[in-house]
């Protein structure tokens, strides 16, 4: 569903509306601020993915625990897990530029690099909050489709305050690079925020592997149990 929802949103609004709307000359004439609509397509389609990263247990129900029968650590049952939401998330970013692309022409190259470089940024702090309260405060999903009903309020509460705050770290050099109009500053700064998430994703993975390991009856006691 996000497949479609996301690309759709990003041309219909990020390509039509808010790039149309956008006055000419000034900051807003930027390229930095053009590729906007880009940059919300990458945050967006986190953002609809939010059941998957706060909640990586929950759609396995009784298969999850085949995932702890099967003879591989903690460490690794969360690389797979991350890296699935990963190339997820890489999907439907590469679906949305290709929506906006067909909408408003292809982007700049830098613009391409850049929203790469955010896509990659935003995932290792948002999958370490989700591994800690999927493992600490996991939810068995219901069979049918009822929203809202992958996370609870208080996750959903834990993953909009990380999206926001790694958000964040990632608009100060944009807004840097449109004071000093280099464009070309963003994917280099974003590239260096995404390297330290990333190793900073590899250094916390044993201590949510000892995590995993230690929640894991009262994990699969929800999940693969009947109540939801």
């Amino acid at each position: 569903l996000s497949c479609v929802m996301v690309p759709a949103f990003v041309a219909l609004f990020g390509g039509g509306l808010l790039r149309g709307t956008l006055p000419a000359g000034g900051a807003a004439s930027s390229p930095v601020s053009r590729a906007v609509p880009l940059f919300v397509a990458v945050v967006y389609a986190q953002l609809s993915l939010q059941a998957f990263w706060l909640n990586p247990f929950g759609y396995d129900r009784g298969g999850a625990r085949a995932l702890f029968l099967a003879p591989v650590s903690p460490e690794r049952i969360l690389m797979a897990k991350n890296g699935a939401h990963l190339l997820l998330g890489l999907v439907v970013g590469a679906l949305s530029i290709g929506a906006y692309a067909v909408v408003t022409g292809t982007p700049s190259v830098w613009a391409l690099l850049s929203s790469a470089a955010l896509a990659l940024g935003l995932a290792p702090a948002l999958l370490v909050t989700g591994n800690v309260v999927g493992t600490l405060a996991p939810r068995a999903v219901p069979a049918g489709i009822q929203r809202g009903a992958a996370v609870s309020p208080l996750a959903g509460l834990a993953g909009m305050a990380a999206l926001s705050g790694a958000g964040l770290a990632f608009a100060l050099p944009a807004l840097a690079a449109v004071g000093w109009e280099r464009p070309a500053l963003v994917p280099l700064a974003w590239a260096g925020l995404a390297a330290a998430g990333w190793a900073g994703w590899f250094a916390a993975l044993p201590a949510m592997g000892r995590l995993l390991q230690r929640r894991r009856e009262a994990l699969l006691e929800v999940v693969c149990g009947d109540e939801v």
